[in-house]
């Protein structure tokens, strides 16, 4: 059955659309098969959930019709588990489905029972082990959690003093905002400008680099010529960072040429986004659907 073209353009594909289609709250149009794709991502990434554009949130109700039962109950059931701060997962590390929120405390825990079929797990609401029994458990440390934690301190990661989720600074300023809405400095963990730290480290030029070795055409120029063009832009370019570094990413230009996008670390083979505000290259989804 032919569909009749609808005179809009979907904002992801950039291709036409036929038939059934998505207005987003911010008068972007969706086909149903990017839109279907967001909400599937969504669940998988939970820098994209709740699914949005230009960042508003698409309703749920508008795009109910058109997803698989399959989905809308993940959708959901991926709601809970992002809105919980601090989860529990069945501790069978064949299973590691959610259960709930953890419990504060060891005299008041909550059992959870794995819903999962073929898993029959018990799991302690406070410790996240396995729970054996009323006369035999006893609380303890999760070694797993303990590895991860090792290991995000080796790396140099940080952890939220609100919700204690694990935290990667890639570039910009130490000042963090956890998705709980807490605020603090990125290097002790205190809450923001209750402490003398830094603002900023080397990674700035790291990031001045990238984004201006991205912007000069390779064999422009002699080597003496290309390189202080370079430093001089390095230079500029930090100092842009220093001043934007909390951008909005409100204005977008379109970039001709493949390249590496700052915010997933897809390549992109044709074209990229650049923020009018900080320079940051984007994709199209990061820069309608993440950022």
């Amino acid at each position: 059955m032919l569909t009749s073209p609808t005179g809009h353009t979907c904002v992801i594909c950039q291709e036409p659309i036929f038939g059934s289609e998505i207005r987003a709250p911010c008068g972007h149009h969706y086909d149903i098969a990017c839109v279907t794709e967001l909400f599937q991502a969504s669940t998988r990434d939970e820098t994209l959930y709740p699914p949005r554009c230009c960042r508003q949130n698409i309703p749920v109700a508008q795009v109910r019709p058109h997803l698989s039962q399959a989905l809308v109950t993940e959708f959901e059931q991926k709601g809970e588990e992002f809105g919980t701060l601090k989860c529990v997962y069945c501790s069978s590390p064949t299973c590691s489905r959610f259960l709930g929120a953890l419990s504060e405390g060891i005299w008041n825990a909550k059992i959870y029972a794995c819903p999962a079929p073929g898993c029959r797990r018990r799991t302690c609401g406070s410790c996240r082990g396995e729970y054996s029994g009323l006369m035999s458990h006893i609380c303890r440390n999760d070694a797993d959690a303990a590895q991860v934690l090792m290991l995000g301190r080796d790396a140099g990661w940080s952890r939220c003093p609100g919700c204690s989720q694990m935290i990667e600074l890639n570039v910009g300023c130490f000042h963090m905002t956890c998705r709980c809405r807490t605020e603090f400095c990125y290097l002790c963990r205190a809450r923001w400008k209750t402490c003398t730290c830094p603002q900023w480290d080397e990674r700035l030029l790291a990031a001045a680099e990238q984004r201006v070795d991205a912007q000069l055409e390779a064999g422009q120029g002699n080597h003496t010529e290309r390189e202080t063009v370079r430093q001089r832009m390095v230079r500029e370019t930090m100092e842009r960072l220093r001043v934007d570094h909390d951008c909005n990413h409100g204005h977008w230009q379109y970039r001709k040429g493949g390249g590496r996008c700052e915010t997933c670390g897809h390549n992109l083979p044709y074209y990229l986004f650049r923020c009018k505000g900080c320079e940051m290259l984007a994709c199209n989804r990061c820069r309608r659907n993440r950022l």
